[in-house]
């Protein structure tokens, strides 16, 4: 019988120091973790870089420049209504009348040689959106207007 008493005296001991184990170890993870919750997380640093905006163009005023369209196609009106359709995209400063003959083939653009580069482009394009067909394009250093339109059949 006294085996059977060191026995249980055995398994005892090991289930009591076994349960002072998972105490001592609760009590040190629950430790852990109030201290945890106690100190507040360290936001990350993120450093941010100033945009540099990128430099655009100013638009063009498109009131200054001066336009005469000329009617060279021979269809009545054909000045004005073209007239009309600039005054739409912002010009203002615009003559009409008919040119010397009523059957230039195509349309020709003449441009004042007063225009700087970005300027004749921009008219240019809203030339363009107008008669998709111009193709005769010139310069002429004596031009009173900023712009000369003959319009042509095509």
């Amino acid at each position: 019988m006294r085996t059977i008493d060191r026995k249980n005296k055995l398994i005892y001991t090991i289930g009591l120091l076994i349960t002072f184990i998972i105490i001592l170890l609760t009590i040190i993870f629950l430790a852990v973790k109030i201290t945890q919750t106690d100190t507040p997380l360290e936001t990350p640093k993120i450093k941010i870089r100033p945009t540099t905006p990128t430099p655009t163009q100013k638009p063009i005023n498109k009131s200054p420049f001066t336009f005469i369209i000329l009617n060279g196609s021979g269809v009545s009106k054909i000045a004005k209504k073209t007239s009309e359709q600039f005054v739409a995209l912002g010009y203002s400063n615009i003559t009409t009348g008919n040119a010397d003959r009523n059957n230039y083939p195509k349309t020709i653009i003449s441009f004042s040689d007063s225009l700087s580069p970005r300027e004749k482009e921009l008219i240019l394009n809203d030339i363009r959106n107008i008669f998709p067909k111009t193709e005769e394009i010139t310069d002429e250093k004596k031009l009173e207007t900023s712009v000369k339109i003959i319009i042509g059949k095509e």
